[in-house]
């Protein structure tokens, strides 16, 4: 497993590419079976706000899509930006750690996820007429899902969300009559 017939050799020559292969016996020969290891695929997809650096046991980079042989070591490191949690890496749905060690043993497809942090606050408030809150200006009807997006301290987004009660005033006349009494 992990190789693959190449062809027979005497004394050094390729003889047959043939497996089985009939030979006739009239002397005394040596005949020798070639084979090489398997040749695999590296895909890497990290998701938005990580990244993940693939080296041989060299230290040398391997980028996505480099061909891999059977048995090989490769080294995954894997990280995420500030505004970013790291939620697993996995090597072919596998969970591994950042920092380990892999053998290759066919196609390796090499994957991270992440959660963004972002931060979500709501507020009130109850105007009469109309109201202007950032982008949105002029509003004159109750609404519940108005957002505006901050940024904050650490760089990252921070979505605070608007439930706004318009008022309007009512006008109108009121008589009343006075009698003695």
């Amino acid at each position: 497993e992990g190789y693959h017939f190449v062809n027979w050799m005497n004394q050094g020559v390729p003889v047959s590419t043939q497996n089985p292969y009939t030979v006739e016996v009239t002397q005394n020969q040596s005949y020798t079976a070639l084979f090489e290891r398997n040749a695999y695929t590296l895909q890497t997809l990290a998701e938005a706000g990580s990244a993940i650096i693939v080296t041989d046991m060299n230290g040398n980079e391997v980028p996505s899509g480099s061909t891999l042989l059977h048995a090989d070591r490769i080294v995954v490191q894997t990280s995420h930006e500030t505004c970013y949690d790291l939620i697993g890496s996995s090597a072919n749905g596998v969970t591994f750690i950042s920092g380990d060690t892999l053998t290759v043993t066919g196609d390796l497809a090499i994957t991270t996820l992440t959660n963004p942090l972002l931060a979500t606050s709501d507020t009130t408030a109850i105007v009469c007429n109309s109201f202007d809150w950032y982008e949105h200006t002029g509003i004159t009807q109750s609404c519940e899902n108005l957002t505006h997006t901050f940024t904050n301290a650490a760089g990252c987004d921070s979505v605070v969300t608007l439930h706004l009660t318009v008022n309007h005033p009512t006008t109108g006349s009121d008589e009343q009559m006075v009698c003695d009494s």
